[in-house]
């Protein structure tokens, strides 16, 4: 089985309910984006050009196409990162950006692009968002929690997260049934997650190792003095 680092899912696969409901669900999460976003502190703390060769570098990631069925890919997805370097609002307007670059690339759809951003934005930067509060808020602030809990296990999950709904979008509609899922797509979902979190886990460290200011999420209050 060959593996594709995107997770588009193709026109033609999904209901029009579903091209529907990714335009209600994602649109007025996007304009909020667009109002909280610190936009200032890219400037003020210099990283908006690593938050664009972020960008840069995962639509390559993304571009990486050997695919198995429409729609039905394992992926790198970089939701984690762009997360934790950069928060949520600025890590989901980054990968609706990606969404809308590779379908102008010709990688999914135009007709699916509701539901692809509602799957490779809202989803991932959600999930990954609420890992990280959910950890900060129960679990002691410590380097190691914020490395192996949050960034590794945490992109694992959130991973998870994405082919659940990705799953729930295609059974839905009919587009494949849930036998020939489980043998050509979820299964490869478990070696994709974790890639995922090794990557993450291992880019995140040497960031907050070296470069600690550009992970905006890292407080070294919070996770290292005083420990």
């Amino acid at each position: 089985m060959n593996e594709d680092w995107t997770m588009h899912i193709e026109d033609g696969l999904i209901t029009p309910f579903w091209m529907i409901l990714g335009w209600i669900m994602v649109v007025p999460v996007l304009l909020a984006a667009l109002r909280k976003a610190d936009w200032h502190d890219l400037q003020v703390h210099h990283t908006s050009w690593p938050f664009v060769f972020a960008l840069i570098a995962l639509v390559v990631v993304w571009s990486t196409r050997a695919g198995i069925y429409p729609g039905l890919n394992v992926h790198l997805l970089g939701a984690m990162i762009l997360t934790l370097m950069f928060g949520p609002a600025l890590a989901l307007l980054g990968m609706a950006t990606l969404v809308l670059l590779m379908t102008a690339l010709g990688v999914g759809g135009w007709a699916s692009l509701g539901v692809n951003l509602l799957v490779l934005s809202l989803v991932p930067v959600g999930t990954a968002y609420g890992i990280l509060k959910v950890v900060e808020k129960h679990l002691p602030g410590h380097f190691f929690i914020y490395i192996f809990v949050v960034a590794f296990i945490g992109s694992a999950l959130t991973i998870a997260a994405t082919s659940a709904v990705v799953t729930l979008v295609l059974l839905s509609s009919g587009a494949y049934a849930w036998q020939f899922l489980v043998d050509n797509w979820l299964i490869s979902m478990v070696l994709g997650a974790w890639g995922e979190a090794l990557t993450t886990g291992m880019l995140i460290t040497m960031m907050v190792v070296y470069r600690p200011g550009l992970v905006r999420t890292f407080d070294d209050a919070h996770y290292i003095k005083g420990k």
